[in-house]
């Protein structure tokens, strides 16, 4: 499986400048684009092969958080229903764009976020009472259903387009903050959290974007682990100063950096391995950059 979780068409910043209509043609250009890039096209066709998709800010404008209504949301969305979302599965509700995946197999299933379409303002208080929200009432309550749906044994693979941690925070460029991740929205991030240990759901990953640098974080109070991967393709930046027990790994800026996820047979672990592209002797090769392997709840329970 090749998942893809935004940015696709990386290169929507300030928009203030295009005429109307400029935006529309703007889209489908850089779409038209990343899908003929070989690299991409070849492994879409291989038999071996199934690619998956989200959007991001960059999809709609940098750091996007003003709703459904907007004109910027009807063509941004005109755009990625076009040129990319036919390619995902149905999504569990219809016209949102959040999906499953599962693969009975390898005994994992996956809950794609959207964390764009439903997005309270970012400037807005996050305190309890406010409503704030990264996903919106009905989407929050499909994730909470999917997991209660699926067997203790089951990997749950929750992907954010965004950085699930608080360490985003602290990075900056031109001494401000460029990300807009989950430690803005931190009253329905421990929601979320606080219904994985109600509920008893074993067994649950996290994954995420965005970042333009990559780290492996552990959330101790939950036992849960996030895995965070980019950039593949578009420009790197430097990750924050953070050194604490919370941040397993963390990669300095680099460019064709991707992750791995292995699953074990029968659910017993789940390996991930984050990797990046360098030049060999004849064509390019991974070379490792880190590897975690996290034993299955139900077995340690048992």
């Amino acid at each position: 499986i090749y998942p893809d979780w935004g940015n696709t068409s990386h290169g929507l910043d300030d928009l203030s400048q295009l005429k109307k209509g400029e935006y529309a043609s703007l889209l489908n250009r850089l779409y038209t684009e990343a899908f003929e890039d070989s690299s991409l096209s070849n492994l879409m066709a291989s038999d071996t092969t199934r690619s998956y998709f989200m959007w991001d800010d960059h999809e709609l404008q940098d750091n996007y958080d003003m709703g459904t209504e907007t004109e910027i949301y009807a063509v941004a969305r005109e755009a990625f229903d076009k040129h990319v979302a036919f390619r995902n599965p149905p999504p569990l509700r219809e016209g949102e764009l959040f999906y499953t995946l599962k693969d009975e197999d390898h005994g994992f299933s996956a809950f794609v976020l959207d964390t764009r379409s439903h997005r309270s303002p970012l400037s807005m208080p996050d305190t309890m009472g406010s409503g704030k929200s990264m996903l919106g009432i009905v989407q929050l309550q499909e994730l909470k259903n999917w997991m209660s749906s699926l067997s203790p044994e089951t990997w749950k693979v929750i992907v954010s387009s965004v950085m699930w941690n608080d360490y985003g925070e602290e990075a900056l460029e031109d001494g401000e903050p460029y990300l807009d991740g989950w430690a803005r929205y931190e009253i329905e991030r421990q929601n979320i959290f606080d219904y994985i240990k109600s509920e008893n759901i074993d067994n649950v990953l996290l994954l995420s974007a965005d970042a333009h640098w990559s780290g492996v974080f552990y959330f101790e109070e939950e036992e849960l682990y996030e895995f965070s991967v980019s950039p593949l393709a578009s420009p790197p930046l430097e990750p924050p100063l953070v050194r604490t027990g919370a941040v397993l790994f963390q990669q300095k800026g680099r460019e064709g950096v991707f992750g791995r996820l292995a699953f074990a047979p029968a659910g017993v672990n789940v390996t991930f391995q984050l990797l990046a592209t360098k030049q060999g002797e004849n064509q390019e090769v991974a070379e490792e950059l880190y590897r975690v392997q996290i034993s299955s709840t139900v077995q340690t329970r048992s």
